[in-house]
């Protein structure tokens, strides 16, 4: 046999060889990528209610924490202006903590707004604390809290609720 005809057979199974490797390629890369697109869209199928949920639930946090809706909801009567601190400062932190899971969710950019609004009302509160006297009540500290609120004007609380919202409005 002579090189020329060993050429003449090698070269086209050569090229067949090459040829069958390169769609072979092709076709797997082409199910792979499809088969990663329907994992992506069953995660995006069962993980998106649970982002959802989790946006409500820091949203409810959120609006939890706002001063009217703190104040209004753990009563003052009867107590003196530090206990009445301590338990406006326990709610904010039990409301927190029993939320903390969900920055799982969260996106890295919002979470830190969140943060910021609790840091932000327990400063508030402890500052109003500070500048009552002794004998102050509850009450006392209510109203000054809520003054303070309304004199800072657009709180920590109100700007992550605006990130939450937009993040919501992103996923669909």
């Amino acid at each position: 046999m002579s090189f020329l005809t060993l050429l003449a057979i090698v070269l086209p199974a050569l090229a067949v060889a090459l040829s069958s490797y390169f769609l072979l390629k092709k076709f797997l890369d082409s199910q792979e990528k499809q088969k990663l697109y329907s994992l992506k869209s069953q995660y995006q199928k069962e993980a998106l209610p649970l982002r959802l949920q989790a946006c409500e639930r820091v949203m409810l946090m959120l609006e939890r924490m706002k001063p009217g809706s703190l104040l209004f909801r753990v009563d003052s009567s009867g107590l003196s202006a530090g206990e009445y601190q301590g338990k406006l400062l326990a709610s904010i932190r039990e409301e927190f903590e029993h939320n903390l899971s969900q920055q799982i969710y969260i996106s890295a950019s919002v979470w830190p707004l969140i943060t910021a609004a609790r840091e932000e009302m327990v400063r508030l509160i402890n500052s109003a604390a500070l500048e009552l006297d002794d004998d102050a009540s509850g009450k006392d500290l209510a109203q000054l809290v809520f003054q303070k609120s309304v004199e800072e004007g657009v709180s920590a609380t109100e700007m992550a609720g605006r990130a939450l919202k937009a993040e919501v409005q992103e996923l669909f």
